[in-house]
């Protein structure tokens, strides 16, 4: 799994230091032939890109991000960028806060959009997100307690970032055994004419097979493997219940809606 943190595409990082202004630019790539340059304004609290001739200003900069950096001393990887969407154009991820003696990194994250040159704010105080493999599924974990939290997220077509599975990991009540994951998920259906059973994430396929419309009971596991994700899933059939895995392709979820209290 690679860690969307450690995957930063620096080019420079300088501190310019004056009476009025003290900046840090980043340049990067905003595309495999385009370079950009972001600015961060700690005293002004805004961050700029720059894009050619065109200065971007961030909309919506958390109070957090300020905050975050009185604690640091290193400031050099306040922001990063990856193509969180998969559309070719990098994003910029901008650090809000460490929790959990590190193991926590929490960030807002800005998706480009190239048709308005604009940068619009998806994501807000998430923890570790990354891209799970050569997939295209964004997997933001979270340290709590003696367990994990899990968030999932896919990409629409309007590259829009939606939740689409979730999950918590703990620790059995017994002393011995492996750590246990609860999934979640909303109103998952098959989307294809026939999406067939496989008795393993790398197993082979069976003869048995849902069809378009039916409606998964329960999602079991998840597992990502070069290129392709796999769901375990629990379908109650008239006669009997089936637990098997399918191509996580076949499926299509409901956004899962979080209200805050």
């Amino acid at each position: 799994m690679k860690k969307l943190f450690l995957s930063v595409l620096f080019l420079v990082s300088m501190v310019y230091a004056g009476s009025d202004i003290n900046t840090t630019a980043y340049d990067f790539n905003l595309t495999k032939d385009k370079k950009a340059t972001a600015y961060v304004n700690w005293d002004t609290q805004h961050i700029a890109v720059e894009i050619g001739k065109k200065r971007i200003v961030l909309p919506d900069i958390s109070e957090d991000f300020m905050d975050y950096k009185k604690f640091v001393s290193d400031i050099s990887e306040s922001l990063f960028f990856e193509d969180l969407n998969f559309d070719g154009y990098a994003d910029i991820g901008v650090i809000v806060g460490v929790g959990y003696g590190g193991l926590n990194v929490f960030a807002d994250y800005y998706f480009y959009d190239p048709k308005k040159a604009q940068f619009h704010k998806y994501f807000s105080n998430v923890s570790n997100l990354t891209i799970i493999g050569n997939t295209e599924v964004l997997h933001a974990p979270m340290k709590s307690g003696t367990g994990y939290f899990h968030d999932y997220y896919q990409i629409d077509k309007e590259g829009r970032a939606f939740l689409f599975l979730s999950a918590s990991t703990s620790w059995p009540d017994e002393e011995e055994g492996n750590m246990l994951t609860d999934y979640s998920a909303h109103n998952v259906k098959v989307k294809v004419k026939k999406a067939y059973f496989y008795d393993g994430w790398d197993g082979k396929r069976l003869k048995s097979y849902l069809i378009q419309g039916d409606k998964i009971s329960k999602v079991l596991d998840m597992v990502s493997s070069e290129g392709h994700t796999w769901i375990k899933v629990l379908y109650r059939g008239k006669k009997r219940d089936f637990r098997y895995w399918v191509k996580m392709n076949d499926l299509v979820f409901e956004e899962i809606i979080v209200r805050e209290e």
